[in-house]
């Protein structure tokens, strides 16, 4: 081979390593940076389990009130929510916050339950609702649900009561449909009979208009009370003007009329009554010389 094309034949091969190395170089780099952005899975655990904590979850110690459970068991859905927190982390996070009766329940039960079928966060709260709310609670429940009527609460009370207690009754309201029948069924007359009358595809759609009837009707009530209103009877005060003159024999009264019956005549002459003078005019003497 000649030198000239010898040399080329080295200067080709030489190129070629470069640009091999600078492949793998590349390669191992991009293959690096991938691995740093991906986190371990004890460090996304820690990660989550502090973004959980952030949120300042309730506890639950075990108190067998039903009320008291599926408000804990919703707060904790809610920061599952907001935290993005895998499926098979839930329950091993909800747990740190048992206490009490309620943790050594689980620290009793944990590796049965575990073994379960589908175990998950759903199954758990199944075996937690069945230890700790027991089915006389569920009944109590149930039965406070089934005689709600809103009565005189106003529309938002009467709807607060109904949201609390239908979480115990999913078996009489299975969908939105019964949902929306029932509340509206037990609202007071006036106002289910304006809301019934235009049907409702939602809870939420039923409550704004029994909201706004309920209010129309308490203003009419208003207005109807205030234009019927009368003012009390009051009797009427005693006159207490001036007091009627004593009567003085000969003095004629302020008016100028006579104070003595009229028409009294003297009995001696028949004529008119003069007291303090005799039948002829002339005054009365007594014995002892002194006028009457």
């Amino acid at each position: 081979m000649a030198p000239f094309q010898l040399m080329s034949a080295r200067r080709r091969e030489k190129d070629g390593t470069r640009r091999r190395r600078r492949r793998s170089f590349w390669s191992s780099f991009l293959a690096w940076c991938l691995l740093k952005q991906q986190p371990q899975p004890q460090q996304q655990q820690q990660t989550i389990f502090e973004k959980f904590a952030r949120n300042h979850p309730p506890t639950y110690d075990g108190v067998c009130n039903p009320v008291l459970l599926e408000a804990w068991i919703r707060e904790m859905e809610k920061i599952f929510i907001a935290t993005q927190c895998p499926e098979d982390q839930k329950v091993g996070i909800a747990t740190y916050y048992l206490q009490k009766e309620a943790d050594n329940w689980w620290a009793i039960s944990r590796a049965a339950i575990e073994a379960e079928p589908n175990f998950g966060w759903a199954r758990f709260c199944e075996a937690l609702k069945k230890r700790f709310y027991p089915d006389e609670l569920r009944w109590q429940k149930e039965r406070e649900f089934l005689q709600l009527e809103q009565g005189n609460m106003s529309v938002q009370a009467y709807a607060d009561k109904f949201v609390e207690l239908s979480r115990f009754a999913t078996t009489i309201i299975p969908d939105e449909a019964s949902r929306v029948k029932r509340v509206e069924k037990n609202l007071t007359p006036k106002v289910r009979s304006i809301v019934a009358g235009i049907p409702s595809a939602t809870f939420q759609q039923a409550y704004d208009r029994a909201l706004s009837v309920y209010a129309s009707v308490k203003a009419e009530e208003t207005e109807t009370a205030n234009r019927g209103f009368k003012r009390p009877f009051v009797p009427p005060t005693p006159y207490q003007g001036a007091k009627k003159p004593k009567f003085v024999p000969g003095q004629l009264p302020s008016g100028g009329r006579p104070s003595g019956p009229p028409n009294i005549l003297c009995q001696k002459c028949r004529r008119a009554y003069h007291p303090g003078k005799n039948c002829d005019g002339s005054p009365i003497v007594c014995l002892s010389g002194a006028r009457a």
